[in-house]
């Protein structure tokens, strides 16, 4: 029962990944490509460029990942080792 719980969670995690990969590199190609305008920045006399442009890199991608995957497992360790305690005569009984 917790393999499948696992299984289910790793399946859904997977195509959480895929998804949000393929949802966010136009966005991020927009900002490396176009960047963000704006206007006139000064921060404590300091003035900044006017465009901000992403800078991309490994680490873009492995943090996130790193962080879902984790917060994933964190969250599906809980029940389904409760479910894996649980006899399935006592879990049909008490619905």
């Amino acid at each position: 029962v917790m393999g499948l719980i696992l299984l289910e969670s790793a399946i859904q995690t997977g195509i959480a990944l895929v998804a949000g990969v393929a949802l966010s590199l136009p966005t991020l190609w927009y900002l490396k490509e176009h960047g963000i305008h704006m206007g006139s920045v000064t921060v404590m006399g300091v003035s900044t460029s006017q465009v901000w442009h992403a800078a991309p890199n490994a680490q873009t991608w492995i943090l996130p990942i790193t962080v879902l995957l984790f917060v994933v497992f964190m969250a599906v360790l809980y029940p389904a080792s409760k479910a894996a305690w649980i006899r399935p005569v006592e879990a049909i009984r008490h619905r």
